[in-house]
């Protein structure tokens, strides 16, 4: 029998609502730090359970890809758990690719948690809440996401305090020029971050790192999608 949605009265979100794998290197396999949490006043209770649907059909352009999610090990009693208000389960997702495509069309997964509250009532509530994890294009809030990221696992090494902070700065402002639709304010800016990891000896890079070309190519990528010159 197909289940009824009829998750409003249940007031929980699952975060991150979305995630790009094309910030996915080959070899390597990124986590996701995702959680649901409670967002009402009162406790919930019921049983969780986790669906990951995946999709591709890109056989002609990209036939060696594919999409591997794993979801952590929840380890709750008989998939039960109560969150109280403002409470949040704080889980993992595991993502790696097998190629890199310049077409990724029709290719997605799904990680869908479903939570039935109350189970023991005649009718209870059931609701579900996805993740898509999808390769639309890298956008400035990705960039800046992606950068701290691998800042912190040690894949990209900024020469000093100094030139971190102006390159947070820059990013900052990439931003705040995009989000107003001053597209050549925030290109301007992408090219002064570009030349600064790309490779060429002038100006100096300011980025060192097994993560550096990856990083320079998703500058690239959100300069294509801007339409910069």
């Amino acid at each position: 029998n197909e289940i009824e949605r009829r998750s409003e009265g249940l007031n929980l979100d699952l975060s991150p609502t979305s995630y790009n794998f094309r910030k996915v290197e080959i070899g390597e396999t990124k986590t996701i730090e995702a959680s649901l949490k409670n967002l009402g006043e009162k406790p919930i209770c019921g049983i969780i359970s986790i669906q990951i649907i995946t999709a591709w059909d890109n056989e002609e352009m990209c036939p060696d890809f594919s999409l591997l999610i794993e979801v952590e090990d929840l380890e709750l009693e008989n998939n039960e758990i109560c969150l109280g208000p403002g409470e949040a389960l704080a889980f993992d997702i595991y993502l790696s690719v097998s190629a890199i495509c310049e077409d990724y069309s029709n290719s997605f997964g799904i990680v869908r948690l479903w939570f039935v509250a109350d189970p023991n009532q005649e009718n209870p509530v059931v609701g579900y809440y996805d993740m898509l994890i999808h390769a639309g294009p890298i956008l400035p809030t990705e960039l800046t996401e992606y950068f701290k990221e691998e800042l912190e696992n040690g894949k990209l090494v900024m020469s000093n305090k100094n030139q971190l902070k102006a390159f947070e700065k820059q990013l900052s402002l990439i931003e705040h020029f995009y989000a107003d639709e001053k597209q050549k304010a925030a290109c301007d800016k992408l090219e002064w971050l570009w030349e600064r990891c790309d490779g060429d000896p002038a100006p100096p890079d300011w980025i060192e790192g097994d993560g550096k070309e990856a990083f320079a190519g998703f500058i690239r990528d959100v300069m294509d999608y801007l339409g910069c010159e």
